[in-house]
């Protein structure tokens, strides 16, 4: 069988997988009583028609050794369960980085294509749609999530801004390779999300969009004339609607960026970062346990009723909760992300590129090491990675082809 067929399971087992990941965008909306949110509910499904498909298929594809740096991660967060500050939400932890994994292997199993890798993407963008949605009718009916600030039910604005911000870079390069009314939908959709992040007033959404933005004037020379007139028309439309309909309140507080970074302490953030460091000190090798931050700056912090502590820097996060060593493995993982999107080519170098610059950016104020979205970008990467050699031996072929055309012609 060849790497692009799938069989009827692989093809149940990808089904599966695509409403997972359409799920994500809405997986704090939606939770059926007594079985969790439809993301975990899918996402269980997912993996098991999966790892039934490889069972009744007999194959399982072989790991880049990339594999190896999140595995020892996440084997390593649970080792930190033997000397945690908090050994339930290490267990909570580990259980949680093992599903993300899993998710992991089904993209690596099913998504082994470039048609199946845009599907995936495609559902993420698709996804989208409804939190955008939702927080423009929450926005309409003046439901706020915090003063002067909208998002979709049961998401935190600054998540929200983010997931959106991450969708655009997509759903620009799903806009390039569709034709007809499908490009349309997704341009439609990059100025929902732009609109969206802007309502939410979230800080580090705006630095984030305006990163993703970004993708447009970097993809030019992979484009045609016609195309450029067409995005540069839907930035002026973009910016004028952004203008004319978001609320001044909101741009009122985008407009405190500047002083919040020079002289503020970006929410608190500040402050549960010097308590960190605290704990960080108190355990820099091994780390204080995953999911466990909470716990270390509750003797400097106290633990406020209602709210959940958490370091508001992903980065940060792994580092104190998994100490030094935890943290070589997460940026060795990082490092051999680049490093692959660094080998592609063209219009795909540059959406990834710009992809992982927006989650680089906006997981520095959030706490998203545990989140779908997350590995589901790290995921795509590797997916991609791994047709480099076959795409570079396409575009060869023709060159080879030509070069053997010209001896064959030269010969007597």
């Amino acid at each position: 069988m060849r790497r692009g067929n799938l069989t009827a399971a692989g093809r149940f087992a990808f089904a599966f997988l695509w409403l997972f990941v359409l799920s994500f965008p809405a997986e704090k909306a939606i939770n059926i009583p007594g079985l969790g949110s439809i993301s975990r509910i899918l996402g269980l499904i997912a993996l098991g028609a999966g790892m039934l498909a490889a069972l009744i298929d007999r194959r399982i594809r072989v790991f880049s050794p990339v594999h190896a740096a999140p595995a020892l991660f996440v084997l390593w967060t649970a080792l930190t369960m033997r000397w945690s500050l908090a050994p339930n939400d290490t267990a909570a932890n580990v259980q949680t980085y093992l599903q993300l994994l899993g998710m992991a292997w089904l993209i690596w199993e099913f998504a082994a294509t470039e048609d199946r890798i845009a599907s995936l993407m495609r559902a993420y963008v698709f996804g989208t749609l409804y939190a955008a949605f939702d927080t423009i009718s929450r926005w309409v009916l003046a439901h706020q999530t915090y003063y002067q600030r909208y998002a979709a039910a049961g998401f935190d604005p600054n998540d929200l801004a983010l997931t959106l911000a991450l969708s655009i870079p997509l759903s620009y390069y799903l806009s390039v390779r569709s034709r007809g009314a499908m490009a349309w939908v997704y341009r439609g959709q990059m100025m929902l999300a732009l609109l969206t992040i802007l309502l939410s007033a979230s800080r580090t959404g705006f630095l984030t969009v305006c990163l993703a933005a970004l993708v447009l004037p970097l993809s030019f020379p992979y484009l045609p004339r016609v195309e450029r007139k067409w995005i540069a028309c839907g930035v002026v439309v973009a910016v004028a609607a952004a203008v004319a309909v978001i609320p001044a309140n909101s741009w009122q507080r985008l407009s405190t960026i500047g002083s919040e970074v020079s002289s503020g302490t970006l929410n608190n953030r500040e402050l549960i970062w010097n308590a960190g460091l605290v704990s960080f000190r108190q355990h820099p090798v091994a780390g204080v346990g995953g999911g466990a931050f909470p716990r270390s700056v509750e003797p400097m912090l106290g633990f406020p009723k209602g709210w959940l502590i958490v370091a508001h820097n992903t980065f940060f996060s792994v580092m104190v909760e998994t100490g030094m060593v935890g943290f070589a493995l997460f940026s060795l993982f990082l490092l051999s992300l680049v490093l692959a999107v660094r080998r592609m080519q063209g219009l795909k170098r540059v959406v990834w590129a710009m992809t992982l610059l927006v989650w680089g950016v906006g997981v520095s104020t959030l706490s998203w090491e545990t989140r779908k979205p997350t590995w589901l970008i790290f995921a795509l990467i590797l997916a991609e990675a791994r047709l480099l050699p076959e795409m570079r031996a396409r575009r060869s072929a023709p060159r080879l082809g030509m070069r053997m055309g010209m001896k064959e012609v030269a010969l007597p």
